[in-house]
């Protein structure tokens, strides 16, 4: 009864509940209603993103969901709704994914193989891996982007500008194509640019899909990306040609790159520009030799 008595003096209208959903709330409702906004604790949050781990399993759809409940309880403390966040003492789940696959040499040649030259498929496939850039950028790309043989571009994730020399095999592609946009590529059934990066990313991953190659724009970036740190390109010059403005941003690239090949390309500049004359070829230097050297 004292329960009934306190719900009676809940107004309905404070719950900010549309009108037409308010007379369908109980006495009990508003007072749960109440009791959740003002109650709720960071063991609430913590619990309830476990049970989306649990059961969906997916990291983006955990940090959709954190950010979501962020930014709704953020509006809530402003407009007075609520009196906490319990959201900020919740510590974010970290990242249990590889990200985007590279794609295998097997996937480029079944590419080719499947779509001719002068096709706008092939002229994708060259330009991707060639230059490296998002999907939103290279949709955009034309001849007035192409300065002294260089790709000269403002990424538009991070407005940084991006300084990429054009391969000769992909001048000579990009010399073949009929200047008739403002962009290379173009949508081969209407034959004007796309509209948007998700069209385009949208109709490549189709085109990839019914190739039978399980790969994606984004995936050729990350590509090129392993390709030039395992030729023993520096962070600094990776930064350049990606637009990156971190360390870190080259280290999720690359951070699958052959280490082998690494290894033994370090190996190779050490011997071209070794402190001592100790060896000549670091390369396979066994205990053995090792202690011939020495001596």
């Amino acid at each position: 009864m004292q329960k009934l008595v306190q719900a009676s003096r809940v107004r309905a209208d404070c719950l900010d509940v549309p009108k037409d959903a308010r007379a369908t709330l109980t006495p009990t409702s508003r007072i749960r209603i109440l009791g959740y906004r003002n109650s709720c604790r960071p063991i609430h949050v913590a619990v309830f993103i476990e049970v989306v781990h649990r059961e969906i399993g997916v990291f983006f759809s955990i940090h959709w969901t954190m950010n979501l409940i962020v930014s709704l309880r953020v509006y809530a403390v402003d407009a007075g709704i609520v009196k906490n966040n319990p959201v900020r003492d919740v510590k974010m789940p970290k990242a249990k994914t590889e990200g985007f696959k590279p794609w295998e040499a097997a996937d480029v040649e079944k590419f080719y193989a499947t779509h001719p030259e002068g096709s706008q498929e092939r002229l994708a496939m060259d330009m991707l891996p060639f230059t490296g850039l998002r999907r939103s950028d290279i949709f955009q790309i034309g001849p007035q982007h192409v300065k002294d043989n260089i790709i000269e571009y403002r990424a538009g994730k991070n407005d940084e500008w991006v300084y990429i020399p054009v391969h000769p095999d992909l001048r000579a592609i990009l010399d073949a194509v009929k200047k008739e946009h403002l962009a290379y590529l173009v949508t081969p059934v209407h034959g004007r640019p796309f509209k948007s990066a998700a069209a385009f990313g949208n109709w490549f991953g189709q085109m990839c899909a019914e190739t039978g190659v399980d790969g994606r724009a984004h995936d050729l970036r990350k590509t090129l990306a392993q390709l030039l740190v395992e030729s023993g390109n520096s962070n600094s010059k990776l930064k350049a040609r990606f637009g990156w403005r971190s360390v870190s941003m080259v280290n999720h690239y690359t951070r699958k790159a052959d280490k082998r090949k690494l290894a033994i390309s370090s190996a190779a500049k050490l011997n071209e520009n070794s402190l001592t004359p100790q060896t000549k070829s670091i390369e396979g230097l066994t205990p053995e030799n090792k202690a011939k050297t020495n001596t």
